[in-house]
């Protein structure tokens, strides 16, 4: 029987080459988790700004007396893309698999301050209905995180309008965030399941196809 030699010195660097890897996928990971957070921070701040600096653009246009309404058309066309790239970020951070890397009373605030803008957005589209006379389609989107089958195919066929029909404004709000202001418009709208959308004021509950909520937006 012949006996093998057993070489420690390879063995010894075969652990350390293990220890090395180990040790820095580690930090690897804690590095991206700490881009992460930071990138959501970063959101956070950004949404808080932007809510504040509505708040001055409200009062700016109110003060503007007969010039208020072409100021508003200018600045409901400025903002709306912006609004709707805040959206999708919102949206990545839902969808993505990292999502539990957050920190979940950071995500709500974003989400919070995203529904919040949302709002101020939409009460500018009515103001603009009202004291311009310039009809804007829009859709009112309440969905559930819980036990809500249908709310991430309706998500699917109000993106598919939103596509077709970029001129139509869509408002997703979280129907169970517990944010007093969401409270208010569902009870507004005697919304009391989910998904339900409200086609330019009025109210469809359960799942809406495409066709549908075309033939209430009158594109068809």
């Amino acid at each position: 029987m012949v006996k093998r030699s057993v070489n420690y010195g390879l063995y010894g660097l075969a652990l350390i080459a293990t220890i090395i890897i180990f040790v820095t996928g580690l930090l690897i990971g804690e590095s991206f988790n700490n881009v992460n957070m930071d990138t959501l921070s970063q959101d956070i701040s950004y949404l808080e700004e932007m809510r504040n600096i509505q708040d001055t653009n409200l009062l700016l246009l109110n003060s503007l007396g007969e010039k208020k309404c072409s100021a508003l058309g200018y600045y409901l066309d400025m903002m709306v893309p912006e609004l709707e790239q805040l959206g999708q970020r919102v949206d990545r951070y839902e969808s993505s698999s990292d999502s539990k890397r957050y920190d979940p009373g950071e995500y709500r605030l974003l989400k919070n301050n995203y529904m919040l803008l949302q709002m101020k957005y939409w009460t500018l589209t009515k103001t603009f209905e009202g004291d311009c006379a310039q009809p804007i389609d829009d859709i009112i989107y309440f969905y559930s995180n819980n036990n809500c089958t249908d709310c991430k195919s309706q998500g699917i066929i109000l993106n598919s309008i939103k596509k077709s029909n970029p001129e139509v404004m869509i408002f997703s709000l979280e129907g169970d965030s517990n944010l007093s202001s969401v409270t208010i418009m569902a009870k507004t709208f005697n919304v009391t399941t989910h998904p339900t959308i409200i086609v330019n004021g009025k109210v469809n509950q359960g799942l809406v196809e495409k066709q549908d909520i075309e033939s209430l937006l009158g594109k068809k």
